[in-house]
């Protein structure tokens, strides 16, 4: 299922020097998505999109979450974006994994 989408970004958080997690809403993609796929998200003023991976979905919620490091004006437009903020995406492309759930495990 990949076609052309709004997302909202619902969250935001800095989680390393130069690296965002986004948090991002719309169920018919959160359906669809699977960890490892990605989703390319349009920057303002630029040709071509940026590929990013999905890092977590949350089906029930409808939330896609990724994580982006820094490294151009494209990344660094993405990672200044405020939450409520609107994102037209293409995705998810790709082929993802499934992450099995172990409880009570320690690694």
């Amino acid at each position: 299922m990949t076609d052309i989408f709004d997302m909202i970004v619902k969250r935001k958080k800095r989680i390393a020097l130069h690296t965002t997690e986004l948090t991002l809403e719309n169920a018919k993609v959160a359906n669809g998505a699977q960890p490892g796929q990605f989703l390319h998200i349009s920057i303002p003023y630029q040709t071509l999109r940026r590929p990013i991976s999905i890092a977590n979905v949350e089906k029930k919620k409808g939330l896609v979450t990724i994580i982006l490091k820094e490294v151009g004006v494209g990344t660094e437009w993405l990672a200044s974006v405020q939450t409520g903020t609107l994102l037209n995406v293409i995705g998810p492309c790709g082929t993802g994994f499934s992450i099995p759930m172990i409880a009570n495990k320690l690694y």
